[in-house]
């Protein structure tokens, strides 16, 4: 059987710099949004254009994201490691986690997560629908029930365009738009449909919670 030194035994499967940063690699694809992914490579890329002799027993234990931020904090003091996670980290503070374009922080109910104005608005609309539907569980008489147009956003106004009724109230001058609460029911099915293709269509963002009414905050 033949021995190997550790020294000898490092230059045949690589230093244990290397081989940390391989596991937290192969790890990215299963913890991080897919929006993440590339700009994550580009960090693992240029730790490992950074690998030298002295880093050779430094090791990476790995990553978490937190609060809409990544957390990559090696255990051993290296200003040039650190310099390089620091550009990184800010970088993807700027980047949709869903599809990669540039972004900033919105918040999602108490988390807050970096997300483009589409994918922002793709969020928006599944809990305003989400929102809308609720009021179908109301026990009141329903035959009587209206929301008025300016209770609603401009994004679900325009997904009930043909279901608007024009109402006057009593005393007032003033014509509003308003949407019953029979043409909510028939709009309903619609609805619930397109609130599960969102749901496909942000499956890649990992970590954000379901759509909630508590996710409305400035963005």
């Amino acid at each position: 059987m033949i021995e190997f030194h550790e020294e000898e035994l490092l230059e045949l499967t690589g230093t244990v710099y290397d081989l940390s940063l391989n596991a937290m690699a192969e790890s990215a694809s299963a913890r991080l949004p897919k929006g993440w992914l590339r700009t994550f490579s580009a960090l693992v890329a240029q730790l490992r254009a950074a690998s030298h002799p002295c880093r050779a027993r430094m090791v990476f234990d790995g990553f978490t994201v937190e609060d809409g931020s990544l957390v990559l904090e090696p255990r051993f003091p290296d200003r040039v490691v650190h310099g390089i996670i620091r550009k990184y980290r800010r970088k993807l503070a700027c980047t949709c986690t869903r599809c990669g374009r540039p972004g900033h922080e919105r918040w999602l109910g108490l988390s807050r997560v970096p997300l483009c104005a589409t994918c922002y608005g793709l969020r928006m609309l599944q809990t305003e629908i989400k929102l809308l539907l609720q009021t179908l569980d109301t026990d009141e008489p329903r035959q009587k029930d209206v929301i008025l147009e300016d209770n609603l956003s401009p994004r679900v106004r325009l997904l009930l365009t043909d279901s608007w009724r024009r109402l006057q109230p009593e005393g007032s001058a003033t014509v509003v738009r308003c949407l019953s609460a029979a043409a909510l029911e028939k709009e309903a099915p619609r609805l619930r449909s397109l609130m599960n293709e969102l749901d496909k269509q942000l499956q890649g963002m990992h970590g954000i919670p379901p759509a909630e009414p508590g996710d409305f905050h400035a963005g």
